[in-house]
């Protein structure tokens, strides 16, 4: 962010993880803080199953902590060495869910500026533990429900297929707002000969 972070959990600036690092807004790794400015807060989203990996060194002579909270303010998990080492966090999702992310001033002069990573370690696109298909030949079998995805900037697609007999209706509904904001993602319907027939991209 080229302006400082919320200050609270309400006002948690968004994170886009898996995009590319160009320090435009919410794409950026780094943060500055003080005893003036003792909270930087982010969000970000993440799907039922998946692992999220975050570090946060401080610079040297600061100590920083790091924890994560879900949008009710619970704690999640938290972080807190002494001195400038770097903090760091393992957590697994119980659902699809918003995580907030707080940077949390212990002791320094003046002001330092952290670097912080963020990755999903693994992905459970449709419950099944592992990234669905990528080309339609190798697009992942599901039934009628509701399923999460992962889609980023290294894996842009994701193939699924379903059975379907003649004159039955497919209502088909992509969701990302709720949980990922300011993201785009497009749904495409092929037939069996891989034909396109309907195509969303609102």
């Amino acid at each position: 962010y080229r302006r400082d972070g919320g200050n609270t959990l309400a006002q948690a600036g968004n994170l886009y993880v898996g995009e590319l690092i160009d320090n435009t807004e919410g794409r950026g790794r780094t943060g500055k803080l003080a005893a003036t400015d003792t909270q930087d807060w982010f969000v970000f989203a993440i799907c039922a199953g998946q692992q999220v990996h975050i570090t946060m060194t401080p610079p040297s002579g600061f100590n920083f902590d790091l924890a994560i909270y879900d949008v009710n303010a619970n704690l999640l998990q938290s972080s807190s060495h002494s001195g400038s080492t770097m903090e760091e966090i393992y957590y697994t999702a119980p659902s699809t869910m918003k995580i907030y992310v707080q940077f949390l001033f212990v002791s320094g002069t003046g002001q330092g500026q952290y670097q912080f990573t963020i990755s999903m370690t693994n992905q459970n696109d449709a419950n099944t533990g592992t990234d669905a298909g990528n080309t339609i030949s190798g697009a992942l079998t599901i039934t009628p429900g509701a399923y999460p995805g992962y889609l980023d900037m290294n894996d842009s697609y994701d193939w699924y297929k379903f059975q379907v007999t003649s004159g039955q209706y497919i209502n088909l509904t992509l969701t990302m707002k709720s949980s990922a904001l300011l993201t785009d993602f497009d749904v495409w319907l092929y037939n069996p000969s891989g034909t396109l027939v309907y195509e969303g991209n609102k």
